[in-house]
């Protein structure tokens, strides 16, 4: 959906420039006129609905994939739990912003202009981050990819690493399995001891009963 989202601008933007350049030439520009309205529909549907799956669906995904629960709804309370940790702290420091313009008597507009230009803000910020690196990272990691030689020290690296974890998990695995096998043990012998007394104290309550006959003849 993000990406659809995202090269849908592509049929949009070209619509829209033809759109202003015909009304130009026409020397009309009529905000009330059918094709008008629906690029001013598309541009904020697509506005909001990138929003909402930026700031809100999308961090709850990708937190609930990297959480490490074993069930789906332990996953998800995770992920519910960081974004909701995450957005109060947005909260707090965009309020106190907020009360630092006001005092400063620098507030003009409504809260629809101000949560645009924050979002905008938050947006260029984050896009000019992962440009700057993403156009030293992506050249040096595919220059990277084709020296076999510094690849194999890195697979040497990770060897130990993942060989490690590998002898951590087996002996968790063990000590689980061994804990197991006590547990059922227990059990299986708590099973047979039972049915051994039950049988003893029916044995010992037929044996009072017949007695009670004989002392009644």
């Amino acid at each position: 959906l993000g990406v659809t989202l995202g090269f849908s601008i592509i049929a949009v933007v070209p619509y829209d420039v033809w759109h202003a350049v015909s009304a130009q030439d026409a020397d009309e520009e009529d905000e009330e006129a059918p094709a008008r309205v629906l690029l001013r529909r598309s541009w904020a549907a697509i506005y909001w609905t990138t929003a909402v799956l930026c700031y809100f669906l999308f961090p709850v995904l990708m937190e609930f994939e990297a959480a490490g629960d074993f069930s789906t709804g332990a996953r998800l309370r995770t992920s519910l739990r960081r974004n909701v940790v995450f957005y109060i702290i947005y909260v707090v420091l965009g309020s106190a912003f907020l009360i630092w313009l006001i005092a400063s008597g620098e507030v003009q507009g409504s809260l629809e202009s101000w949560l645009i230009a924050a979002s905008n803000a938050w947006g260029l910020l984050v896009l000019t981050v992962l440009m700057g690196f993403g156009l030293v990272g992506v050249p040096r990691h595919l220059w990277r990819l084709a020296d076999p030689k510094l690849q194999l020290h890195r697979l040497y690296v990770a060897t130990v690493t993942k060989d490690e974890l590998r002898l951590s998990r087996m002996y968790d695995l063990r000590d689980i399995v061994q804990e197991a096998r006590t547990e059922l043990t227990t059990d299986f012998w708590d099973d047979h001891r039972n049915p051994s007394t039950q049988q003893s104290g029916e044995t010992s309550s037929s044996h009072e009963e017949e007695h009670e006959h004989e002392h009644e003849h």
